[in-house]
C-alpha cells in the first residue's frame, strides 16, 4: 500500500512551519525531556526534509516511535505509515496495525480504522489455491468479496490479473477484469489504464453479464476525461446493449449518461 494522501498533505503543510534551526534545537531538547509532541514534530521534519533539513526516514521513524510511546496519537499514526511502507524501518504490517490502533485509541486521526482493515486482510488471510479452472470461482470471490469490496483495490487487482492470465476464457476471470478496471479508475492517474483493460475486455464479454456494465464504464471514463467523441461511441453502444440487461438500473444509467454527455459536449 502507498502512503495515505491525507497524511502526506498534512506532513507537507506542517513542514512549511519548521524551517528554522532554533525550532529544531528546541524540539530535540523537549523531546529528550519527554515532550511527545516535540518528538512528533521532529518526526515530521525528518520525514519531509527541505528548508536546509536533510530528509531522513530513519530519524523520522525513531522520533515517531518516541512520540508514540509518549502518547502522541499522530506520532503513532506516522509510525504506522513508516512500518506499512518500510520507511526507515523494516516493513512490518503487524507493527503498523499496532501503531495505527494505538493512535486511534488516542482519539485521532479517524482515518486509522480505514487503514487497518486492508493490512489485517494482508496478514490474516491468503487467497485460495488456483490449481485448475474449478478453483476460479472461489479465487474470484475471495478477491472480490474479501479484498475489493473492503477497499483493498491493489491487492484485488493483482489477483484478478492472475486469474485472467491463467484462465482467460473463464467467466469469473472476465468478471474479475471488469472489477480490475473499476479499481484502476479509483486510483489517481490510472484512468487510461482502466480504459486499456476495458478495451481489451469488451470483445470477450458478448453474452456475459458484465457486457452492459463494462461498455457503460468505458463511456463514463471517457466523459470524465472530456473525450466526447469516444464517450459518445461507447454510450450509444451501451444504450443498445443495456436495453436487454437484467439490471434495470443499467438501462436507466445508459440514458442518464447520454444526457450528461450532451450537456458536457454541447457545441
Amino acid at each position: 500500500m502507498t502512503n495515505k494522501l491525507a497524511a502526506v498533505l498534512m506532513l507537507l503543510f506542517t513542514s512549511i512551519c519548521f524551517a528554522k534551526s532554533d525550532y529544531l534545537k528546541a524540539w530535540k531538547r523537549d523531546c529528550d525531556n519527554g515532550d511527545s509532541n516535540a518528538c512528533f514534530n521532529l518526526g515530521l521534519v525528518y520525514y519531509t526534509g527541505g528548508e536546509g533539513i536533510t530528509q531522513d526516514y530513519f530519524k523520522a521513524a525513531a522520533y515517531s516511535q518516541k512520540g508514540c510511546e509518549g502518547g502522541e496519537a499522530l506520532a503513532c499514526y506516522n509510525l504506522g505509515l513508516a512500518y506499512e511502507n518500510g520507511n526507515g524501518v523494516t516493513q512490518d504490517y503487524s507493527k503498523a496495525i499496532e501503531a495505527y490502533k494505538k493512535g486511534y485509541s488516542g482519539g485521532r486521526p479517524p482515518r486509522a480504522t480505514k487503514d487497518i482493515k486492508p493490512l489485517e486482510i494482508s496478514i490474516d488471510s491468503a487467497p485460495p489455491p488456483l490449481g485448475d479452472e474449478n478453483d476460479a470461482k472461489a479465487f474470484y470471490e475471495y478477491a472480490k468479496n474479501k479484498l475489493f469490496d473492503k477497499g483493498s483495490y491493489k491487492e484485488a487487482i493483482n489477483l484478478f490479473y492472475a486469474l485472467n492470465e491463467k484462465f482467460p476464457d473463464n467467466q469469473y476471470a472476465k468478471s474479475g477484469m471488469y472489477w480490475a478496471a473499476i479499481g484502476l479508475n479509483k486510483e489517481p492517474g490510472q484512468s487510461q489504464q482502466a480504459l486499456t483493460v476495458l478495451t481489451q475486455l469488451l470483445p470477450r464479454l458478448k453474452n456475459h453479464n458484465k457486457h452492459c456494465a463494462a461498455m457503460l464504464e468505458a463511456g463514463i471514463i471517457h466523459v470524465e476525461r472530456g473525450e466526447c467523441s469516444a464517450a459518445g461511441k461507447y454510450l450509444i453502444e451501451a444504450e443498445k446493449i443495456c436495453s436487454s440487461d437484467q439490471e434495470a438500473t443499467n438501462q436507466m444509467l445508459a440514458q442518464i449518461r447520454l444526457a450528461e454527455l450532451k450537456r458536457r459536449c454541447a457545441p
